[in-house]
């Protein structure tokens, strides 16, 4: 994949508002991750948060994805980001003044996910017009790169400012980091729809439409199916973090931060390695897609085994390289089989799935930690998983050796 897209000014404005609220969103959750922890020391609780984050995507995204549809994309934009910036403030505020119990913070996590994913499908259908059609492949890779490399530095800003500040000021400052983005929306320019205008059905027709399209257009498919299996076990891991940092490993807010951090730098190579290899060619999901999902189903097994904190630090690097890989990916491929005007329908369907995939996968990821231990829920995870991805990787190659004939 190229890295073109940057030559468009529009673009490049819009990254870099971005790279502040990717930050921002970060700081937030790795915070309210910590704070989860910290009131409770409760695996379960901490998985009911991580999931709340992602539970909207999973109810909304499809009414979200509609709206995108027919609304001004600048100005929803501004709308869902206005919204995070006055949630992360009022968080900070209950805070700072000891009003905050583990209740309001789950209703804050709760809030953050219904603004990210009524933020996700509009985004993703803004970016592709900020720069010519051709260059939609280079907007995701770029995309990912910035939104990992924020997932590595917004962990670390937090997990270095809550021992020095608190988690209250933390807050704080992470709603002032929204601001850019909010004024870089009132500059950039999009470009005009590709084709004919198209009639505006009746909203439920619409979300319909969409349905109907995917279920019709086997790339579309397979490529939901394997962000779905990659969002509940690998990306579910990855939001019980502050159970294996202070649960483990007694290491506190600090190794919160480190083992995010980590993470963030793992998604980021996988962001950096993909744009080295070609566009995915449209009409079939990359065997490359496979691959990495293997690989972070026995990136669960070393996790549930990891004894020392450089082994966790490092099987963390690989679970994020992996779900990173097949994200990034998997919506390249949707991508590029789809039309402007069906963007926000199908990819807030990506949305359910990959963000809904995650909160499901973090809360059973979480009882099942205080049920049975973290190491043996993790084990039974991979266990799981590597039978349905056998099924999953039999009917890939019953379908390729069907379509060669």
């Amino acid at each position: 994949m190229s890295v073109k897209a940057l030559q468009s000014p529009n673009f490049r404005m819009f990254m870099l508002g971005s790279a502040f609220s990717l930050n921002a969103i970060w700081m937030v959750r790795v915070t309210i991750g910590w704070l989860a922890w910290e009131m409770t020391g409760s695996a379960s609780f901490v998985g009911l948060v991580g999931g709340l984050f992602f539970a909207p995507s999973l109810l909304m995204s499809p009414i979200f994805g509609v709206v995108t549809d027919r609304i001004d994309l600048r100005r929803g934009a501004m709308v869902t980001q206005s919204g995070q910036l006055i949630l992360t403030a009022l968080l900070g505020a209950l805070l700072f003044f000891s009003m905050l119990t583990p209740t309001a913070l789950a209703i804050g996590a709760a809030l953050s996910g219904v603004c990210g994913s009524a933020y996700q499908p509009l985004r993703m259908a803004l970016t592709p017009r900020l720069v010519p059609r051709h260059e939609i492949g280079s907007v995701v890779s770029i995309q990912a790169i910035n939104f990992n490399l924020a997932r590595s530095t917004g962990p670390a800003i937090s997990g270095a400012l809550i021992p020095w500040m608190g988690a209250d000021k933390t807050m704080l400052i992470a709603s002032g980091l929204f601001i850019p983005l909010l004024w870089i929306l009132t500059r950039v320019e999009l470009r005009e729809l590709a084709g004919p205008p198209r009639a505006k059905p009746p909203f439920f027709e619409a979300m319909a439409e969409g349905l109907r399209l995917v279920r019709r257009t086997p790339v579309l498919r397979d490529a939901l199916i394997l962000t779905a299996f990659n969002a509940v076990l690998v990306r579910g891991a990855l939001e019980i973090l502050p159970v294996l940092a202070d649960g483990r490993f007694e290491r506190g807010a600090a190794g919160l931060g480190a083992l995010t951090a980590t993470a963030g730098l793992g998604a980021l190579v996988a962001g950096l390695a993909i744009t080295l290899l070609p566009t995915p060619r449209q009409g079939g999901v990359p065997w490359a897609v496979y691959a990495i999902v293997a690989l972070g189903l026995a990136m669960l097994f070393s996790l549930a085994a990891a004894e020392t904190w450089p082994q966790a630090l490092l099987t963390v690097a690989l679970l994020s390289l992996s779900t990173t890989g097949v994200g990034i990916l998997c919506q390249t491929v949707i991508q590029l089989s789809l039309e402007d005007g069906m963007r926000g329908r199908v990819m807030s369907l990506w949305g359910v799935l990959a963000m809904g995939g995650g909160a499901i996968g973090a809360a059973i990821l979480g009882v099942s930690a205080d049920l049975l231990g973290l190491g043996p829920a993790l084990a039974t995870a991979g266990g799981v998983g590597g039978s349905v991805f056998l099924i999953v990787l039999y009917r890939g190659l019953r379908r390729s050796n069907a379509s060669s004939r």
